[in-house]
């Protein structure tokens, strides 16, 4: 007769609660989409930056040449009453006057002209040192598409 295992059990229900958590946790500081078959999305490391009114996020790739900006987002906050600390959301007309896409390889690649998009923050102190973390979501006008997620603490520059 088999010898019960009472701890076999409990590892499997452990990992299997570990394992449920884990695409959730893995999907931030990442970059995805069908324009990944026209630009490489792949990078090394994101950057959270605060320039005056501006909100950049860099997607950055580390290689023997030197630093590739795989993808750059610039949020222009001007006007935009973010919260102090909170949530946030960004769409249609607004999105397409405050957000900016910008691409900077050594082949000299860049994203195609913007249809239309949004960017969430799930929460967001838009100071040195403080913190942002969320998501955005682009369509271009050749139908393709880039969605991002982002998590870290802003330097100001």
């Amino acid at each position: 007769m088999r010898e019960q295992r009472p701890w076999a059990a409990r590892r499997s229900l452990i990992l299997g609660l570990l394992l449920m958590g884990l695409p959730a946790a893995c999907q931030y500081n990442a970059l995805e989409g069908s324009i990944d078959s026209e630009l490489g999305l792949d990078f090394t490391g994101l950057q959270l930056r605060k320039q005056d009114d501006y909100l950049l996020i860099e997607y950055l790739r580390e290689s023997q040449r030197g630093t590739e900006k795989v993808c750059k987002v610039v949020v222009q906050t001007r006007h935009l009453e973010l919260p102090a600390s909170g949530a946030f959301d960004l769409d249609g007309q607004r999105f397409l006057d405050h957000f900016e896409l910008q691409r900077s390889t050594f082949v000299g690649d860049t994203f195609p002209a913007i249809d239309r998009g949004n960017l969430h923050f799930e929460a967001i102190e838009f100071r040195h040192a403080g913190y942002a973390r969320g998501s955005f979501e682009v369509f271009f006008v050749n139908t393709r598409r880039l969605k991002g997620w982002f998590d870290g603490t802003i330097k100001e520059i």
